[in-house]
């Protein structure tokens, strides 16, 4: 499985330790260390509420990195044990084990534009309404339009 984790802290190795994340939404659950993961960036800057800057983008591959699946919770497992209330939204996934990712899979880029527009269709009456973040999803699928400019801050060689 490839997962991607975000970070705005440039230096930071990729020497990934099990935490508890200093910015997480309000119900999130404040005792379980993991790691932040999704399978795309999109996903990765939804979740943290992406704006403009530079950022590092580390690539997991848990086969390679020799990451078990029993040490992966999923969007799903996370939603029904109340974890993560918008966790099948942003397809977040917790890593809970230590891991690190080699330098080949890290990339540092820049977020040139962002712009994010959600909405939920409300199966009952058949219609789109504005999307309101109180991690309920009983009611219909979550629509995210997104619009974004990043670019790679890696030294091109001529």
């Amino acid at each position: 499985m490839i997962l991607y984790h975000i970070s705005s802290y440039l230096d930071f190795n990729g020497d990934f330790k099990k935490r508890i994340p200093s910015e997480r939404i309000e119900s999130e659950n404040d005792t379980i260390l993991r790691i932040c993961a999704a399978p795309t960036l999109e996903q990765c800057f939804a979740s943290i509420g992406c704006c403009e800057g530079n950022y590092k983008v580390f690539k997991i591959d848990t086969d390679k990195l020799g990451i078990r699946d029993k040490d992966i919770c999923t969007p799903q497992e996370l939603y029904d044990k109340g974890l993560v209330p918008d966790a099948l939204f942003h397809k977040e996934h917790w890593i809970t084990t230590n891991f690190k990712v080699s330098i080949e899979d890290q990339t540092p880029i820049e977020v040139i534009s962002w712009e994010e527009d959600f909405v939920s269709f409300d199966k009952k009456n058949n219609s789109y309404i504005p999307y309101v973040e109180n991690g309920k999803f009983e009611n219909g699928i979550i629509i995210f339009n997104l619009n974004y400019e990043i670019k790679s801050l890696l030294k091109q060689s001529v």
